[in-house]
């Protein structure tokens, strides 16, 4: 039973981390280096200030990155991934793959073949 439920729990952590649409963006972008803030607000559109810096602290409390405060030329503040956020891309690719071909391929699928059966996996 304790298996089941860190099994859960580690599900529920991990919908948590990827159900976030700001949160996966900013690893993306961070995939490619160190970025500014005003830099990532440019790269997400429609985001505003308080959620960039809300999900910003988040990720940052999950020690997926890391923020450093950069003075010399101009006080800003800049962000990168951590060893822990580098491991994760290849989480966030795969479920990034897997999603891309999903609505790909479920928005040309009719009728009832996309539709798994019990206890099977759906194929199409």
């Amino acid at each position: 039973q304790s298996d089941d439920r860190a099994s859960v729990d580690a599900l529920e952590a991990a919908a948590t981390l990827l159900g976030r649409r700001w949160k996966l963006g900013i690893l993306c972008l961070l995939a490619r280096g160190r970025y500014r803030y005003n830099a990532i607000m440019r790269e997400l559109p429609g985001a505003t200030p308080k959620m960039l810096t809300q999900q910003l602290r988040s990720l940052e409390e999950e020690g997926l990155i890391a923020r450093h405060e950069v003075t010399g030329g101009g006080k800003h503040t800049e962000y990168e991934l951590t060893t822990v956020g580098r491991q994760f891309l290849p989480v966030v690719e795969a479920f990034t793959d897997w999603v891309s071909r999903h609505w790909r391929r479920s928005r040309h699928v009719q009728g009832d073949r996309d539709v798994a059966p019990r206890g099977g996996v759906a194929v199409g």
